[in-house]
């Protein structure tokens, strides 16, 4: 899952693990891309409030005054911006509407959540869906997972973090994010509370963790066996090197650290 567990969803949860506790285990940092097809702009600098006007319909020209002071040199035309959001409800909308939210609360109404609630712009169904859009669409505009982006060769905006730098978005900017991430989980759940706003130099505030749920233990035997030897892989040195080859970026050491200890513990 994109989203740790909500008091609900443990419930249900907890049925299924025999009355035990399940356990969120973050395992791969997925950076979420502003994406944008714009020709003759490359390396586009945003700012989270430029961001949050962009997708909230309050800036509506590529070459508004804010993009501009933004991008200097930029030869930014004065055509129209298409936002693109996804109409399904999505792990990546909850993430980026909570940075939204986190950074630009001023600029961004609305309360983060799975299902897409300004009425700027396009909806369109799964990344696949968003990622064609864009790519077909001059003036469009849209926010997907990395791998999403690397993989259409689509344009990605340089975001400006807490320390003031845009940066640019990579495997290795974006681990940095959630090395300052908060763990709110207790005992061996490691869910996260992420820093949007983090002012870590080098670090790309736009990121989302994908959780592995597993049972603390109550699984049957077998299954315990197996869901504990994958986790193992996954969360060992070899299973995080393998991310950076597919468009995700591997987990910080310090919250890597805490995955092992929790898988280990696993019964």
């Amino acid at each position: 899952s994109d989203s740790a567990l909500d008091e609900e969803e443990a419930t249900a949860a907890q049925q299924r693990c025999q009355g035990a506790k399940a356990v969120n285990l973050p395992m791969v940092v997925g950076p979420v891309a502003v994406i944008y097809n714009l020709e003759g702009v490359d390396d586009l600098k945003l700012s989270p409030a430029t961001v949050a006007k962009i997708f909230n319909g309050g800036i509506t020209k590529w070459n508004d005054p804010a993009i501009a002071a933004e991008n200097s040199g930029a030869q930014l035309p004065d055509t129209d911006i298409k936002p693109v959001y996804r109409a399904d409800e999505s792990g990546t909308t909850d993430n980026f509407t909570e940075y939204l939210k986190a950074t630009a609360p001023d600029d961004w109404p609305h309360e983060p959540a799975k299902k897409w609630a300004a009425k700027a712009g396009q909806g369109a169904n799964k990344s696949d869906g968003v990622t064609a859009q864009v790519k077909n669409g001059a003036g469009t505009i849209s926010y997907v997972e990395m791998s999403f982006a690397e993989n259409n060769k689509l344009q990605t905006a340089l975001i400006k973090n807490g320390a003031g730098e845009y940066t640019k978005l990579s495997a290795d900017t974006a681990s940095k994010a959630v090395a300052g991430a908060k763990v709110v989980g207790t005992g061996n759940d490691v869910a996260l509370e992420i820093d949007y706003a983090t002012k870590t130099p080098g670090a790309y505030p736009i990121v989302l963790v994908t959780y592995e749920i597993a049972c603390e233990k109550g699984l049957p035997a077998e299954q315990a066996k197996f869901v504990k030897s994958f986790l193992t892989y996954t969360s060992s040195a070899e299973g995080q090197k393998a991310l950076t080859g597919i468009g995700y970026a591997p987990l910080p050491q310090e919250v890597l650290t805490k995955v092992q200890a929790s898988v280990k513990a696993l019964a």
